[in-house]
């Protein structure tokens, strides 16, 4: 490519970033009653996802499905999944503890201290 051809594109491709960002300036905001039905549908959507989430592994077995390319997928079972807390030392400094749900959060302080 020439330089002309380069400058050319590179004209045209500014042109239409400035067109796009004037589009989406020019579109108006949401209105509050907008606003809340979308809070409204992301709690929904929440409310099912946390609903239908398998607890233990033999109701994650039940959501094993096989993929196209030949692999499989399931929904993670609750009772695998680990847990981050931040609590404070004597000195009154926060630290983070990870637990999972075969280990108590005080078990891993004590453990931490030793």
């Amino acid at each position: 490519m020439n330089h002309k051809a380069r400058a050319l594109w590179l004209v045209a491709g500014l042109a239409v970033a400035g067109a796009a960002s004037v589009a989406q300036a020019a579109k108006p905001s949401q209105t509050p009653q907008q606003r809340k039905a979308a809070m409204e549908n992301i709690k929904r959507n929440h409310k099912q996802f946390s609903a239908s989430q398998p607890r233990t592994i033999a109701q994650a077995n039940a959501t094993k499905v096989r993929l196209a390319a030949g692999g499989g997928a399931m929904r993670a079972p609750t009772e695998l999944w680990n847990h981050l807390t931040v609590q404070r030392d004597p000195q009154g400094s926060p630290y983070q503890v990870e637990t999972s749900n075969d280990a108590p959060a005080s078990a891993l302080r004590e453990e931490q201290t030793k």
